[in-house]
């Protein structure tokens, strides 16, 4: 649902990397959820979406995405697909 977001989500890169982050906030997924070799991945996007620690615990979207550069915005969709694309070969 998140890649579906951002691919076919409606408003900016910005509404839409939001989108995907509610979606990925309903599967409740931990860090701990993610497989080692993944980690670092999750970690780059989490780490973008969220500001600190706290984001983290409430799962609150950036308030700084809004005056992210949009090729940066660019790169967190590319990781957030490149992730889903990873995850998805697996059998979780």
């Amino acid at each position: 649902m998140a890649v579906k977001a951002l691919a076919i989500g409606t408003g900016d890169i910005r509404s839409r990397l939001t989108l995907a982050y509610d979606q990925l906030k309903t599967l409740q997924m931990r860090d701990s959820d993610i497989p080692e070799q993944f980690r670092t991945d999750w970690d780059f996007i989490m780490s973008s979406l969220t500001t600190d620690p706290i984001d983290r615990e409430t799962r609150e979207v950036s308030k700084n995405l809004s005056k992210t550069d949009t090729t940066d915005c660019i790169t967190l969709a590319e990781s957030i697909f490149d992730l889903m694309r990873k995850l998805n070969g697996l059998s979780l």
